[in-house]
């Protein structure tokens, strides 16, 4: 997973960049310790740290600027791809979306089995979400978490689970490794011959 990774974004000091992160994302606390380590690598590579960088740069401008995690772990994930795997620890991929949709008018063979916070939850994050597509702003009510802007101090973020709260840097370690010692991603076109 991180040669063809590291080989097709950077330029030097490839064989480094490997080592540093087999390092940092290896433990040998137990296999399915190891296993979920590998998962958050690929996120982290991916999504979490590209998503970090993007939020700065909007900040730094005169863009207001909006950060979450979604947590909530499911008793019954949609499960797009199949069921997780036994150590999967958190959020699955799009599981968030069961919250943003009344999903189970799309798949009547859905039992979304919502808890009543989970319920409260999702009527949270329709709100946040209409709310800032009206106004810019993620509001959801007097009863629910005010989301805080993210700025380059503070770093704020809401985390969306039962219950939601607000927090600063998510994965601040991760961060501070990717930001330290990865040199930015090439720029380089590669050529595809698919088409």
């Amino acid at each position: 997973m991180l040669n063809p990774y590291v080989d097709r974004n950077f330029n030097t000091d490839k064989e480094g960049l490997k080592e540093s992160l087999c390092q940092f994302y290896t433990t040998d606390l137990s296999e399915d310790t190891q296993s979920l380590k590998a998962t958050h690598c690929y996120a982290d590579l991916s999504f979490i740290f590209p998503t970090l960088k993007m939020l700065e740069n909007h900040a730094a401008g005169t863009g207001t600027t909006y950060q979450y995690q979604f947590s909530r772990e499911s008793s019954k994930p949609i499960n797009i791809g199949g069921p997780p795997p036994k150590w999967f620890r958190g959020a699955g991929h799009a599981e968030e979306l069961k919250y943003m949709f009344d999903m189970s008018r799309l798949f009547k063979h859905l039992d979304l089995g919502l808890t009543d916070g989970e319920k409260t939850l999702s009527r949270n994050i329709i709100q946040y979400w209409t709310s800032f597509a009206k106004t810019g702003r993620p509001v959801a009510g007097k009863e629910s978490v005010q989301w805080k802007e993210f700025d380059l101090q503070d770093r704020s973020y809401i985390d969306l689970d039962v219950p939601t709260t607000m927090k600063k840097s998510l994965k601040p370690d991760m961060y501070k490794f990717l930001n330290e010692n990865f040199p930015p991603l090439t720029h380089e076109k590669h050529e595809r011959d698919e088409l």
